[in-house]
Parts: structure tokens; C-alpha cells; sequence
């Protein structure tokens, strides 16, 4: 006899949040080539597919990365006006790249953002802290990975580069556990409208449609892609 214990029965029984999955793109990607000319694209997936460039690139794009932390930070701090230690966690894709968004977070938020990285010392002894702490945002580069528990993450920012069906799963799956003091029982999952992740959203709503929502946001204006994309190197 065989059983299986998906999401779906996690999610009914009440051991495990809603996931929301919101992915964020904007409706003017800008490409500046070293002659001054200038391309636009409506998507990020036309971006990638019409310039053929890095998506680290597009990660570590100042504008876009700036809105997306500022809606990462807006949802996380409306979850802690009823529950002060709801936590957020941001996945980068380096340590490069998580000293940026560790930046561009203290300035949005004013306060200073944990981050934990194979550079840290006593790595785990950290994540331990800052799990048994209020404090709101932790940054991180492959560390809290599958067996990590921190009960209080509630919303995430997927910012690495690798874009698999597993990584996207088990960075959900970082803030799925339910708690009984949850307000707002549901998992809030931002990530950059990436043609992968994007389809990879769309699978888990088909698994379980009553349980996932997906949300697009597409902000308008534009963002803007350094001078010369091809230029970059991971």
C-alpha cells in the first residue's frame, strides 16, 4: 500500500501556509548599447529572449532590483503589524549580490538586514539567532536550504540565478510551515516574472488551484539595463 502527503493535504489540514506566488516584471526593459542607441522590450521574458544576456545581469539591475525589495518589504510589513516577528528571507546569487540588496535594504528599511553567506562566521550558530529573533529580514547565499527551520519566515524573495523546478519548490518550501499564532496563514513567494519561474508558478497552481494564487505585477516605466549588457560576465 502505498500513501503520498503532498502540499495539497499539508495545506487543508493546516499544517502548512497558502502559497502566493507573486511575479514581478516591468512593461519598459531599456537596453542603452555603448553608441547610445536604444531598444525596448514589454517583458522580461522578451528581454531575455531578444538580447540574450545573463540574468545575473538583470538581478543586480539597480531599478528593477530596488522595486522589487520595496514590494518584498511592503507585503512583510503589513504581516508585522499583526504579528511583530514575521520574518522575511531574500535569496541571492552571490555574495557580491547579497551585499548589494543588504545595502539597498538598510536604505528602505533603516535598519540593518541579517545576512548570512559561506563567508559568515559560525554560519548556523547565526541563523539560529536571528530564527529566535524578531528582527525582520535575513539575506542569504545557499545557506538556508532544505532542513533549515525558521518557522517565522512568511514571505521570500527569490533573487538567485539558478532557475530549476527543485530550487523554486525548495525556496517555497521555506515558508510553508504554519504557526499557530499565523494571522495571515498564507506564504507569500516574489520572484522576477523569469520565463522558468514564471511556468514553474503556473505548474504548482495547476496541482493545487484552490490552494495557490499567482499574482503578475507588472510595474510600469521603465528599468533600465546597464550600458553595453554583453559586456557582463557572471
Amino acid at each position: 500500500m502505498q500513501f503520498s502527503y503532498g502540499l495539497n493535504d499539508a495545506v487543508k489540514e493546516g499544517v502548512c501556509r497558502t502559497p502566493s506566488v507573486h511575479l514581478i516584471d516591468s512593461s519598459k526593459w531599456r537596453v542603452i548599447e555603448p553608441d547610445h542607441t536604444t531598444r525596448t522590450h514589454n517583458s522580461l521574458k522578451q528581454l531575455l529572449k531578444d538580447e540574450n544576456l545573463a540574468y545575473q545581469h538583470v538581478l543586480e539591475e539597480s531599478l528593477f532590483l530596488s522595486n522589487i525589495l520595496h514590494y518584498a518589504n511592503e507585503r512583510l510589513v503589513t504581516l508585522r503589524q499583526d504579528c511583530n516577528d514575521v520574518g522575511g528571507l531574500i535569496v541571492a546569487s552571490s555574495i557580491k549580490h547579497a551585499t548589494q540588496i543588504q545595502r539597498m535594504l538598510r536604505d528602505i528599511t533603516q535598519q540593518e538586514p541579517w545576512l548570512v553567506t559561506s563567508d559568515t562566521d559560525k554560519s548556523h550558530a547565526v541563523i539560529q539567532r536571528f530564527r529566535d529573533s524578531s528582527a525582520p529580514w535575513l539575506i542569504s547565499v545557499g545557506m538556508v536550504s532544505e532542513g533549515t527551520d525558521i518557522p517565522r519566515l512568511q514571505v521570500c524573495c527569490h533573487l538567485s540565478r539558478i532557475c530549476t523546478e527543485l530550487h523554486f519548490r525548495q525556496v517555497l518550501g521555506r515558508i510553508l510551515r504554519k504557526r499557530p499564532q499565523d494571522s495571515h496563514p498564507q506564504a507569500t513567494l516574489i520572484v522576477p516574472a523569469h520565463p522558468e519561474l514564471s511556468e514553474f508558478a503556473a505548474i504548482l497552481k495547476a496541482e493545487i488551484p484552490e490552494h495557490v494564487s499567482v499574482v503578475w505585477r507588472k510595474k510600469k516605466g521603465g528599468s533600465l539595463i546597464l550600458r553595453d549588457p554583453h559586456e557582463f560576465s557572471m
